[in-house]
């Protein structure tokens, strides 16, 4: 059955999803995984190795071709490359070489407020994530791409686009490489 994905967040939804994995002792054998977005698609093999739930350790490759990654409000994205996701679920580590196409990042003025509330957390509900997610929220750590390392080619080609809709309005295409690299915090 085709499976469909809907992430709200980056305003996209992929569909027309297909996988096909085999467990062997702690590994997960991703043999085929293929799902649809605009006019392209992603697909991915490899394999995650179970060590202590929710640890795990990855060797996952991807292939994308005019994947409509994302269509949010802050970034539309069509991506084509190779992507390979290795390390562990507390260090991840990304590398690969992608395009973007036909893409646009809206940058958010830094006079607007965040709709984001602060929240306390119980002891409780504390221990609820560290239980079921493997992560104890710190105040003081709230970058989601601390423990991920990256070593990223962007190749920026048609149509991309860098915008700022508040004044004063910002509207640069942009072409050329880069490379994107972070070492894990």
């Amino acid at each position: 059955a085709d499976a469909k994905v809907v992430l709200p967040r980056l305003g996209a939804t992929y569909h027309q999803g297909r996988m096909r994995a085999t467990l062997e002792g702690q590994n997960v054998r991703l043999e085929e995984a293929r799902v649809r977005a605009g006019d392209g698609w992603a697909e991915a093999q490899g394999t995650v190795r179970l060590r202590e739930f929710p640890r795990a350790e990855f060797d996952i490759r991807a292939t994308l071709a005019d994947f409509r990654l994302a269509e949010g409000e802050n970034l539309h994205a069509t991506v084509s490359g190779k992507a390979h996701l290795a390390g562990t679920s507390q260090s991840p580590q990304l590398g690969g070489t992608l395009g973007l196409r036909n893409s646009d990042l809206y940058l958010q003025a830094p006079n607007r407020e965040s709709s984001a509330e602060d929240v306390e957390l119980t002891p409780e509900d504390r221990r609820t994530l560290e239980r079921r997610f493997g992560v104890t929220p710190d105040r003081e750590r709230r970058d989601a791409l601390a423990p991920w390392g990256m070593d990223l080619g962007l190749r920026l080609t048609e149509n991309t686009w860098v915008r700022r809709q508040t004044n004063p309005a910002v509207a640069v295409e942009v072409t050329g490489q880069l490379q994107l690299r972070k070492a894990p915090q």
